[in-house]
């Protein structure tokens, strides 16, 4: 924080640093000092615990009390040409993740605050504005993370009383695609992963997954974890789950038919899964993946939607997050002058008449003079601006939570699809996959070669199995080391060898003091057979 800022800040004051190869050193190079102390090892550590523990600041000597702009700004001179060279030139990495856009929706998203609230508190827009401030001012907020979930924190759907709610994850996938940055998504979420170790019936009862076919201090250490599952600080390994069935960590999923498969049991990880078209963790069906599906060919063809500035478009309720995206933010000239965003929450869906403020400016026109709008996740639903209000207002075909509006002059198919696309963008798409991927295909020509394969080490092994004679010597106790008369018939009868079969569990040689298991057998026959006088063995 204080690398980005040049102040102390409390945490959430600005986005969590993950790392940053930027054009130059820092603007802010003079502030106070930090002292470092020795947690902190080489190039990151736990530097200025007072600012949260965030900062990764530690490149000298650890015991030196040093200005850290100034030792931050030594790195960037360094690293500068490195920088520079990039192409394009900018961070190898996402600088990092907006943690206040993140927290502030996650709270919405698990109901603890009105939709609205992401506008109206104005706490939360100075943190938002100045998180996105510093971005601008020194590396490239589009390249930056923008996500619901992560590792680092439960999943939205661990909190008690909504394990269930698949919409909350539909709305948050939505919000992710068109708020700005890079949309990123912690894996299980476009299944419905919930972190849950119950099972609830349509009464709320719950029943625990977890089977007791395995040692009493494993199930009641499991089962302790299991009863934290809908806390906030519940323990880190209910934020991961297996996505097989042949996983023993199996937790809960709010999509039924991925739910039915949830059960904790003490076994290794089957070595053969079902192929992952047929993995019934993986169902593509499910109303979140395929908002995924379609919000991830929707962003590629509008460019609208990746703009840095959230116009809010004002409503009467507070349950529903509305902004517009305009082109002009964008920065670009083709497509959609605008496109309006609409995510419902609480306990009824977008409504039909409700009124949707127009953003200030010229875009107000514009958008007045585009006529009818059209909601790209659905063709059905339509929108009009009533000029005696100046307000938009949407009419939905049938019940939904998300809605993202464009003019319909601006909307084209896409392939077979049920959802729309930028007219001019859709070129720009790949051919939407089919299910060719998961059908089975003839391998006729894999089958002939594995045949010939086959048939071939077959007639080998049958051409040479003709042998004289096959000796067997087990050895079951040492016995001393001593020369005695070969027993066997004159070397001279016997024809040439064609295989020799050796083996052995433990080969001794007392006098070299040597004794070798069956895996270093081969380097000690193959040292005899050098030393053996010449002559056939």
């Amino acid at each position: 924080q204080f690398f980005l800022t040049g102040e102390i800040l409390s945490p959430g004051d600005v986005p969590f640093l993950y790392t940053y190869l930027g054009h130059g050193p820092p603007k802010h190079d003079q502030s106070a000092t930090c002292i470092a102390h020795p947690g902190c090892i080489g190039l990151v550590g736990d530097c200025c615990p007072n600012a949260g523990g965030f900062l990764a600041c530690c490149f000298e000597d650890i015991n030196v009390e040093k200005p850290v702009p100034q030792r931050v700004t030594k790195m960037f001179k360094d690293l500068e040409p490195l920088a520079a060279g990039l192409s394009p030139s900018g961070p190898g990495l996402p600088t990092f993740y907006p943690v206040d856009d993140h927290a502030y929706f996650r709270s919405v998203a698990q109901g603890a605050y009105n939709a609205s609230d992401m506008f109206t508190k104005a706490a939360w827009q100075a943190s938002m504005q100045k998180s996105l401030n510093v971005l601008v001012d020194q590396a490239i907020p589009q390249w930056s993370w923008m996500h619901a979930e992560s590792q680092d924190i439960t999943r939205i759907l661990q909190k008690s009383g909504i394990a269930t709610d698949t919409w909350r994850l539909t709305v948050a996938a939505v919000w992710t695609y068109t708020w700005w940055g890079v949309p990123t998504f912690y894996y299980g979420m476009e299944q419905g992963f919930n972190g849950q170790c119950f099972t609830y019936d349509a009464d709320g009862q719950s029943s625990l997954r977890l089977s007791g076919k395995m040692k009493p201090a494993a199930y009641d250490a499991l089962k302790a974890d299991c009863a934290e599952s809908g806390k906030s600080n519940s323990p880190d390994s209910l934020k991961r789950q297996d996505m097989f069935t042949g996983g023993p960590w199996i937790l809960g999923s709010s999509v039924p038919s991925v739910q039915k498969y949830a059960w904790i049991e003490g076994k290794m990880p089957a070595a053969k899964p079902p192929h992952w078209c047929e993995e019934p963790l993986l169902d593509r069906s499910n109303e979140v993946y395929q908002a995924m599906k379609a919000m991830s060919r929707i962003r590629k063809a509008c460019p609208v939607l990746k703009g840095l500035v959230n116009v809010q478009a004002a409503t009467e309720s507070k349950a529903v997050m509305a902004y517009w995206k305009l082109r002009k933010d964008a920065g670009v000239t083709d497509g959609p002058v605008a496109a309006l965003v609409l995510l419902g929450f609480g306990n009824s869906t977008l409504a039909s008449g409700a009124r949707y403020t127009l953003p200030p400016g010229p875009a107000a026109a514009a958008i007045t003079k585009a006529g009818t709008f059209v909601n790209l996740l659905s063709p059905a639903d339509t929108a009009k601006v009533d000029k005696s209000s100046g307000m938009l207002v949407p009419s939905f075909a049938s019940a939904t939570r998300v809605a993202v509006f464009i003019p319909a002059t601006d909307a084209a198919g896409d392939g077979g699809a049920t959802w729309r696309v930028c007219k001019a963008g859709a070129s720009k798409l790949p051919p939407l996959p089919g299910d060719a991927e998961c059908r089975s295909t003839p391998m006729w020509i894999t089958g002939l070669v594995c045949a010939a394969y086959v048939a071939i080490v077959a007639f080998v092994l049958i051409r040479g199995a003709r042998t004289r004679g096959v000796y067997l010597c087990i050895v079951t106790e040492p016995s001393p080391v001593e020369v005695l008369e070969y027993p066997g018939p004159d070397i001279r009868e016997i024809e040439d060898p064609k295989h020799i079969f050796v083996a052995a569990i433990e080969h001794t040689i007392p006098e070299r003091k040597v004794k070798v298991s069956a895996g270093g057998l081969g380097k000690v026959l193959d040292q005899m057979l050098r030393e053996h006088p010449p002559g056939r063995l």
